[in-house]
């Protein structure tokens, strides 16, 4: 969803000047409690003390970035994956987090000192959201290992059951079965070993994606598998 951000030289112009970073100082825990109600229906669970000392903490460090010359990004970004390993992983906090962002550093800002400061705010919410979507994507990558690692025993065991048993009925070992229940019976084995099957190469899938999976190269006759 996110481009990376190409690098760029951030003029003077674009800098936050000595009295717009002051102004920003002494406010910085009002905007971070202003930014707290943002977004406090989604953080609900959490202490609001120690939000609103992250949320004080990421406005001085952005306020420092936007007066730098040439800023330290991966801040920026740093903190987006800490927003959303820490407050919240909802969407709709990165969104109210930028506007409440972009509202308190062009807060009482004249038309041209906001076009003039406008480029590095922008390449900074950028990072801001590259982080926090790259932490999201990591904790839904990691749920779903810890999904499938959890679920692997309970899916097979009860398919296996399944399997090997409608072929002991199958065969007659607890006693003789109708031609139409061995076709029944038939329909449940194989439809099971496909079940089975799939669930096999979702985890496969899943190992590759991890980088676990270990290749075994053997000779083969290409002509074999075409055929």
């Amino acid at each position: 969803l996110y481009q990376e951000p190409q690098e760029a030289n951030v003029s003077k112009d674009a800098k936050l000047t000595q009295s717009e970073l002051k102004a920003i100082q002494p406010c910085k825990v009002s905007a971070a409690a202003q930014w707290y109600d943002a977004i406090a229906t989604d953080i609900a669970d959490l202490d609001d003390s120690d939000v609103k000392a992250q949320l004080a903490n990421w406005i001085d460090q952005a306020a420092t970035l936007l007066s730098q010359n040439t800023p330290e990004w991966s801040l920026a970004r740093a903190t987006g994956e800490t927003l959303a390993r820490e407050v919240s992983t909802k969407a709709s906090v990165l969104g109210k987090s930028q506007l409440v962002l972009s509202r308190q550093f062009t807060k009482d800002m004249p038309g041209e000192r906001i076009a003039a400061v406008l480029p590095s705010l922008s390449r900074l919410l950028s990072e801001l959201a590259i982080g926090f979507v790259d932490e999201q994507s990591k904790h839904v990558q990691m749920m779903r290992r810890k999904f499938l690692s959890a679920t692997s025993h309970d899916m097979r065991s009860p398919l296996n059951a399944v399997i090997g048993f409608s072929r002991i009925i199958v065969k007659g070992v607890d006693g003789p079965v109708t031609e139409l229940q061995t076709q029944d019976l038939s329909t449940i084995h194989e439809s099971g070993k496909s079940l089975l099957k799939m669930i096999d190469d979702i985890f496969t899938i899943d190992k590759i994606e991890a980088g676990s999976v270990s290749l075994d190269p053997k000779a083969f006759n290409l002509a074999d598998v075409i055929d």
